[in-house]
């Protein structure tokens, strides 16, 4: 039996990811789709080919025939759904970030111990074939030990019609939390370390920072970088480059991950094997296994991601010592 799944907000993220993803999975069968605009319920369900329309989460919450819930709004309200879709018994898949605090965080995390459902953020980036083909790599030992990481993921904002995400109430952040959390969900998951410390400069007009530089140092004294932005038109850019004592990782929008040895040849590397990540989900919840992120990784993601914001609203960097004449 498939997991029968209810879906908390039907905006541009359902209709472009989640609801492809649950389709390719094939073990989850949405039945129900909420939201208060009820015209973009209409339209989730239609693009997925039936299951109820409801104008209020609350709704699933009491349904026999719901196991789950994936929550797809607004980051304000991931909390306040999340904690009673667990207290309710349902199984929890919820979109990146997993709350917009740490102390919603840690009061999930609570509840859903307390419950024993499984919960699982959406860090989906983890799950991208580039990403996990160099995450293979590394773990092979292709190129010995690793001494940094380059990353940077950039697009033009979010669409118009999802304007909460320039709303600090709404949202929490900007393209540090929308995009950032995602580039440093995925450099935990491949290196397999913790982080020890964090410097970060935002930049932007508006309420929300819309660019945003960060330096990651992790344990064994190993240094990543990564930007974000909103800023980048007309050409979208994703890229990481990691560097180890034995050979170079990379890949951009324009190159296949490859290989780098010190001879100078580059080889394609490929991932042994794909994760849907929706699909994972299901199996969990369903059997009872860990999921592939769990709720400690969407935590770390988010305190990593506040302690940026921190550092850079403490001014912690330095100018320029001025010319002495």
């Amino acid at each position: 039996m498939n997991l029968r799944l209810g879906v908390v907000g039907c905006g541009a993220v359902v209709r472009h990811y989640h609801l492809p993803g649950y389709r390719a999975a094939g073990n989850i069968d949405v039945v129900a789709f909420a939201d208060a605009c009820v015209s973009s319920a209409q339209g989730a369900a239609a693009m997925w080919g039936g299951g109820r329309v409801l104008g209020d989460w609350r709704e699933l919450l009491t349904a026999e025939d719901v196991d789950a819930v994936a929550i797809c709004v607004p980051n304000v309200l991931h909390a306040t759904i999340a904690t009673a879709a667990s207290r309710a018994g349902k199984h929890v898949l919820v979109e990146k970030p997993m709350t917009s605090t740490l102390a919603q965080a840690d009061a999930l995390m609570d509840e859903v111990e307390r419950s024993g459902v499984v919960l699982m953020p959406g860090h989906t980036m983890r799950f991208w074939p580039p990403y996990t083909a160099i995450r293979d790599a590394l773990a092979d030992g292709a190129i010995g030990q690793v001494t940094s990481v380059r990353t940077a993921y950039g697009h033009g904002g979010p669409p118009s019609q999802s304007s909460w995400h320039r709303d600090r109430v709404a949202a929490g952040g900007g393209c540090l939390l929308d995009m950032g959390i995602h580039l440093v969900d995925a450099i935990r998951a491949m290196l397999e370390r913790d982080v020890t410390a964090v410097s970060a400069m935002v930049a932007g007009p508006g309420d929300v920072e819309e660019d945003a530089h960060a330096l990651l140092h992790f344990e064994n004294d190993l240094l990543a970088s990564l930007h974000v932005s909103w800023r980048v038109l007309p050409c979208p850019h994703h890229q990481i480059t990691v560097t180890g004592t034995e050979g170079v990782l990379h890949f951009d929008d324009m190159t296949p991950p490859r290989l780098r040895r010190p001879s100078g040849d580059w080889r394609p590397v490929s991932a042994r094997t794909r994760t849907n990540p929706y699909e994972a989900f299901a199996r969990a919840a369903q059997y009872g296994e860990r999921p592939p992120v769990s709720a400690e990784d969407g935590r770390a993601a988010l305190a990593i991601i506040d302690a940026a914001y921190r550092a850079a609203a403490g001014g912690k960097s330095v100018p320029p010592a001025p010319r002495r004449r």
